[in-house]
């Protein structure tokens, strides 16, 4: 199962995601910068499948950053075969927001993990206690 939490943390991520049949769904959405008040930063809409793998359990990670020089978030997935030898990492370059997404699929296809969504503080505790 994977679970959705929200939450209103400094760094606010407008997007919607949803869990697909398929995959997971990210909507377009804006980076609100926790430093600076009224900085934003666009963020592209996106998608992926989670595919079971035959013999491991894949763990898939979508990382949200932000390139400050050039003023630029964006979302990159990682996927690894978690066979006890690799795992998902952050290897970017940029400054690492959060993980929105992180999910393990076994090979029987069941779903584990969290989904991250940004509320306002209302919002927050009405969909937490839903």
């Amino acid at each position: 199962m994977i679970k959705t939490i929200f939450a209103n943390p400094g760094w606010f991520y407008t997007a919607e995601i949803k869990e697909t049949e398929a995959g997971i769904e990210i909507t377009a959405g804006e980076l609100r910068d926790a430093e600076v008040e009224g900085k934003t930063y666009p963020v592209d809409a996106a998608y992926f499948d989670l595919t079971p793998d035959d013999t491991s359990t894949v763990e898939y990670v979508l990382w949200l950053d932000l390139d400050k020089e050039k003023e630029i978030a964006s979302l990159s997935l990682s996927k690894a075969y978690l066979d006890g030898r690799s795992y998902c990492a952050y290897e970017g370059k940029n400054f690492l927001i959060s993980f929105p997404v992180s999910v393990r699929v076994s090979p029987d296809g069941t779903r584990e993990g969290t989904i991250f969504m940004c509320r306002e503080d209302g919002e927050e505790k009405k969909e937490n206690e839903a």
